[in-house]
């Protein structure tokens, strides 16, 4: 398993620790299980804001390229 050594705002650590409490689970299991669950939801956010600002570019050049008329 690789390593990943990170820092998180005091507020998230907390969360984390009040679930390894609650959960009886080790602090990298929360991270882990977060991750795994989290993950594919922020690659289809970022995926459709990738798509929406290509949508706008496409939009703003094809307004761009319009003749007065």
């Amino acid at each position: 398993m690789a390593k990943l050594n990170l820092s998180v705002p005091g507020h998230l650590k907390a969360r984390i620790d009040r679930l390894a409490l609650k959960f009886n689970l080790p602090q990298a299991e929360i991270v882990r299980l977060g991750l795994k669950s989290g993950l594919p939801l922020l690659e289809q956010v970022l995926e459709a804001e990738e798509r929406l600002l290509a949508e706008i570019r496409l939009y703003r050049s094809q307004a761009s390229n319009r003749q007065p008329g």
